[in-house]
């Protein structure tokens, strides 16, 4: 049994790999607050696995939290996987393989395993990134951009006016969105915001898959990600949800990702 860890900006999630599929899956909020108390339980409360597998985008300083807590609790320290150059006939387009977010890659893997063929795949976290494949595997490459928190985020800290219109209250995670939305406008300024940020992620969502249709052929698009689920609730464009997709790539065969 293999215990995985998806270490995000903002979401550490986690899951276990038992051969085939995953199960146990969580996740919690991590940033700024170290550790999240919720992995200190599984670690604490968990039998000890075979192995365990990360796939950090977090920096070095939370990868360092991490290897610490797996070392002190199980006396082994974790793998940590790393972008490489091919893997299953999916070639990664970046000029330098290693530079690619290892979320991407892994994400890529597992929905390229599962949907060969033209893809668009889309990681609606805390940035959103979306990255497009070839119908013979080549990755295109792809495109990295403000998720809904860190527009919402960037309005509040340069606007005083909208912060304060919005109400002390306003959070900046996305609230639940209905296939209304698409076409709805604010009539407050929280609910302009909230439109606003969502459906200029989800523009450049649906432009660049036209644009790959239009060169491509019908393509697949496959969301993951914390704001996937929402996401594909404003896309007029079909779309399948997949929430753990880096996880299922993580628990591929490690030849799929160097280790480091």
């Amino acid at each position: 049994m293999r215990l995985l860890l998806d270490l995000g900006n903002t979401r550490l999630k986690w899951a276990w790999s038992p051969g085939e599929g995953l199960v146990g899956a969580g996740h919690a909020t991590h940033r700024n607050h170290g550790l999240p108390a919720a992995l200190t339980e599984l670690l604490r409360d968990s039998a000890v696995p075979d192995e365990v597998r990360v796939a950090n985008v977090a920096g070095p300083a939370a990868g360092k939290l991490v290897a610490e807590a797996v070392f002190a609790r199980f006396g082994f320290s974790p793998v940590f996987a790393r972008s490489r150059a091919a893997a299953y006939g999916l070639k990664n387009g970046y000029r330098e393989p290693a530079q690619l977010g290892v979320d991407r890659w892994l994400a890529m893997c597992a929905a390229w395993r599962k949907r060969p063929g033209p893809l668009c795949v889309v990681d609606a976290g805390t940035a959103v990134t979306l990255d497009v494949i070839a119908a013979d595997g080549t990755h295109s490459g792809g495109l990295i951009f403000p998720g809904v928190a860190l527009m919402v985020a960037a309005l509040r800290q340069e606007t005083g006016d909208l912060d304060q219109f919005a109400g002390p209250g306003f959070s900046p995670e996305m609230p639940t969105i209905c296939a209304a939305d698409r076409d709805a406008l604010g009539t407050d300024t929280a609910d302009a915001i909230r439109l606003g940020v969502a459906r200029a992620c989800v523009a450049l969502v649906a432009d660049s898959l036209a644009r790959l249709n239009s060169k491509a052929g019908a393509a697949q698009l496959v969301i993951t990600g914390g704001d996937g689920a929402q996401f594909a609730r404003l896309l007029d464009a079909p779309a399948a949800y997949d929430p753990d997709l880096v996880l299922e790539g993580l628990a591929l065969d490690p030849a799929c990702y160097e280790v480091v």
